[in-house]
Formats: structure tokens, sequence, C-alpha cells
């Protein structure tokens, strides 16, 4: 199983098979939420097109049922507005004076306009009705238990000789595709080099927006490196300029940034954005998308039309990634998730880590809720503000 040649993993059952379970109880209400607004160190720095993190900077949600149950969630945006309009300090900011006080008061504590704080409350919430009834969100979203193949994703190093380095031990360590970051002429230079160095193996880019989409010589020279994917290549919004990379090009595109919503995939389908006689392919981010519920509708949505799907990462921490292997165990996804293990972005987690196996597959929480256990001393630790609110 995975991804060879550039061909698609293999899943076990239809899509089509998985239906979300019934909801949990709802009757026990949430009484209090806790706000966590910490900075995790990377291991390294991670460099994309449209920017540098240093730290992990993101909000943890804790939320106590009246039966005294806790749930976890992760708000995963960025320290900056560059990847998406959301960043950290604002979204604490926007569950503590908006989204928590509508919960409290009875209301769905979520946002159209604010999907990552939506989604790390959403996920509290959920993980904490769980909880109370014993159960594993792997379980409630129909997913398998078994190891994930993965995608090791590489930031961007500018260092030729540094990056064939990181795509060997990828690969040594159990990777089945290594996507690269690309933003501009030196990145494209390092990915040749890549190839040049592994003719056969099984590579991705991911140019976060940043291509030209009337620059023929660059698009040319993507495309004759015989990747599985070119993820991104032009601005979110600009669909037209996307489709028309779609035409010009053998290698299939995935969509990220374009895609917030099912109405978005359908929305990129019309504009031949997304088209599955060239493979087209969404990355779903449960924290992009509001939550994990809505991951899977884009999922759902995505395979209906015959279009490819992956879940993708967001540096999460513990608590998020733990939420997010849940989404990428579920039937329908048909190449590596882009997930890692702890391991490979912190030293230390504020959660039980999320690990691979011997083969190095990640390894899907089994616990019950999203599967770890969190480590409140760990997450004060790297706190920088904090806030509680009570109904």
């Amino acid at each position: 199983m995975g991804v060879l040649g550039g061909r698609r993993q293999a899943r076990s059952r239809s899509y089509d098979a998985h239906m979300l379970s019934p909801a949990p109880p709802a009757d026990d209400p949430v009484v209090e939420v806790e706000l966590w607004h910490v900075a995790v160190p990377l291991r390294a720095a991670f460099r994309a097109a449209h920017g540098a993190e240093h730290d992990r900077v993101v909000v943890v949600v804790a939320v106590r049922l009246a039966d005294g149950t806790v749930g976890w969630g992760e708000c995963d945006s960025l320290s900056a507005p560059t990847y998406s309009p959301e960043w950290t300090a604002d979204a604490f900011r926007a569950l503590r004076e908006e989204l928590v006080p509508d919960l409290l008061a009875g209301g769905g504590g979520r946002a159209a306009d604010r999907p990552m704080a939506s989604a790390g409350l959403a996920t509290a919430v959920l993980d904490a009705r769980l909880r109370s009834v014993g159960r594993a969100l792997r379980s409630w979203l129909g997913a398998g238990d078994g190891p994930l193949d993965r995608t090791v994703v590489l930031g961007r190093s500018g260092a030729a000789d540094a990056a064939v380095v990181a795509v060997a031990e990828a690969f040594a360590g159990g990777a089945r595709l290594v996507k690269l970051k690309l933003g501009d002429a030196a990145d494209l230079a390092v990915l040749r080099a890549v190839r040049s160095a592994f003719p056969e193996a099984p590579l991705a880019a991911d140019a976060n927006g940043s291509l030209d989409p009337l620059d023929q010589a660059t698009l040319q020279s993507v495309d004759d490196l015989g990747l599985v994917y070119l993820e991104q290549p032009c601005a979110a919004g600009d669909l037209e300029a996307i489709a028309g990379v779609v035409d010009r090009l053998a290698t299939p595109v995935a969509l990220d940034e374009s895609i917030g919503s099912v109405d978005e995939v359908r929305d990129a389908i019309r504009a031949g954005a997304l088209r599955a006689d060239r493979r087209g392919i969404v990355n779903v981010k449960p924290a992009r998308l509001g939550g994990v519920d809505a991951a899977v509708e884009v999922l759902r949505a995505a395979r209906a039309e015959g279009i490819g799907a992956f879940v993708g990462g967001m540096l999460e921490l513990g608590v998020g990634r733990a939420a997010a292997v849940a989404v990428a165990a579920v039937d329908g996804f048909d190449l590596p998730t882009d997930l890692g293990p702890s391991s490979q972005y912190v030293d230390v987690d504020i959660a039980a880590p999320v690990t691979v196996d011997e083969e190095g597959r990640l390894v899907v929480p089994t616990g019950v809720g999203i599967g770890v256990e969190v480590d409140r001393d760990r997450i004060r630790a790297a706190a920088v503000d904090a806030a509680v609110l009570r109904r």
C-alpha cells in the first residue's frame, strides 16, 4: 500500500461505506472553558512560501461538562495571518470574547469566518462528550485503527545537499512520500537536485500559492520532475488561474488554501481547478475546515466527484494532531497523510505523543475521546496567556 510511482494508495473499503455515528449525548452542558495561548519551540524552523514558524504557537482549549468530564481541542492557526486570515493571538481573543461566551450561553460556539478557532472549541466539546460515554473519536468517525502511510513534508531550506540528506532520512524512516515546499527559483533548484538523487522516488511539491500561472518555463520545469502532485500552485482565490495550470500540466494538482468548505470543493470543480480526469486532489485539514465533522464532509464531497484526498498537517501539537489522525484513518483517503509523529516537530509535546510503528507508519491513538491524555503541567509551562470562562 502507499504511493509508488505516482499511484494512489488503495483502501480496503469504499469511502461511501463511512457514516458518522450518532452524536454523543448533548444534555450535559458545558460549564467551564479554559483557554491556553501556548508557544512550544519547534525542533527546527519550518519555512514555507507564506513565512516561517520557529515556535508552534496555538490555543489549547479545555471544556468541562457539568459531570466533571474534561475535553480538549486545539486551534492550529499560525503566528501571523499569512497562510490564512486567522492568527493565534487574534484567535485567542475571539475565543475568549466571542465564541466561548456564545457556547456558554447556549449557542453553537462557531463562526464561519473563524474556522480554526471554531474547530478548536468544537473538538474540545466533542472530546468531552465522547469521554463522558467512554468512546473513542476514531470509533465515532467510523475510522480504522490500523497504522497509516505517511508523507514527510520538508520546509524550504535553500540547500540542496541538506535536502537530499533529509529526503534519504525520511524514506529510511518509513515515509511513503516526501513533499518539499516551494517559494522561489532556489527551491525549484533544490527540488531538481532531490529528483536527480532519487530518480524513481515518490515526491510531491507544495507552492502555497507562490507560482506565477503565466510563467510557463517554471511550470514546465516542475512538470518535468514526475511528481505525484503539485499542491496549491497559485493564489487560493484565483480558481481561473489554477484551472489554467491544471490544463497545462500532466502533474496532478492538489488544492489546500483554496478549499475551506464543501461549497468551495464544488466551486473548484465548476471552475476546472479540480478535475477528476486530471487526477485532482484535495488537502483535507480538519483545523482549516472547522473541525473533524466538516473535514469528513469535504472528503465525501470530493470523493463523490472522483477527486482524490489526503489529510494535511498544520504543525499541530499533540491535541490537534491526535484529532487529525483520527480523521486520516477514515476510509476514502487515497494518498498518505501529511501528519507525522510528535518527535518530528517538538522535543516535548503537550500531550502523550503520536508515534509511528516499527515500519514508520503513523499509529492511530486508540484511547477514549481524541485518544491521548494531555499534560497540564506542560501546557502551563508553555503558556503565554490564559483565561477561564464559566457559565
